[in-house]
């Protein structure tokens, strides 16, 4: 029985080996020509083109740009499931990690004719310990997926907390988009 688990063991601490290999190997793979693609894009925005050849290069350059976070985003889940990647442990004030991710997304809300507005409708922890920058980069990564397929009006971000003690509280983040909104799942 003891040898059949640690067998089982085994198994599993070279799969994650073995995941983690191929992940490495697919983001070297795919980000080496993916950040070619970015950086030929920004030259060709620097010639004479006409408009629509200009809203052409700018798609390729957000799909481009999209595929990069996806591969950075696979990489890092990767990475923290195998324990490679150690989340930090820092103090931080809640409202200024949030306020900043919201502010850090506005240029993209106002260039697609969208309002971006904050709303720390609930009681929200002034002081915090955690990965400031990872949950800074998740709620930015919500708030653009959420105006990527929105067209017109308002994106509102909530935030809130549950559970709150002490020692621990459950941050709450609501992204609403209004009717329009074409991505998939909630908004």
């Amino acid at each position: 029985m003891r040898r059949s688990a640690n067998k089982c063991l085994d198994s599993r601490q070279e799969l994650r080996k073995l995941r983690t290999e191929f992940f490495t190997v697919i983001d070297h793979e795919i980000r080496a020509p993916l950040s070619g693609i970015i950086e030929l894009m920004y030259l060709l925005e620097e010639t004479a083109l006409s408009a629509e050849q200009r809203e052409y290069v700018g798609e390729i350059g957000s799909c481009a740009e999209h595929l990069l976070r996806v591969v950075t985003r696979a990489k890092e889940w990767v990475d923290l499931s195998s324990g490679l990647l150690t989340l930090e442990e820092e103090p931080f004030i809640v409202s200024e990690c949030l306020s900043g991710a919201v502010e850090g997304m506005r240029l993209k809300a106002v260039t697609k004719g969208l309002e971006l507005c904050f709303d720390p409708s609930g009681e929200i922890p002034g002081l915090a310990m955690g990965d400031t920058w990872r949950i800074r980069d998740l709620l930015m990564y919500i708030i653009d997926h959420c105006l990527e397929f929105t067209n017109g009006g308002t994106v509102i971000v909530q935030a809130g907390a549950d559970e709150v003690t002490p020692a621990r509280f459950v941050l709450t983040i609501d992204v609403k988009a209004p009717d329009d909104y074409h991505g998939s799942g909630e908004g």
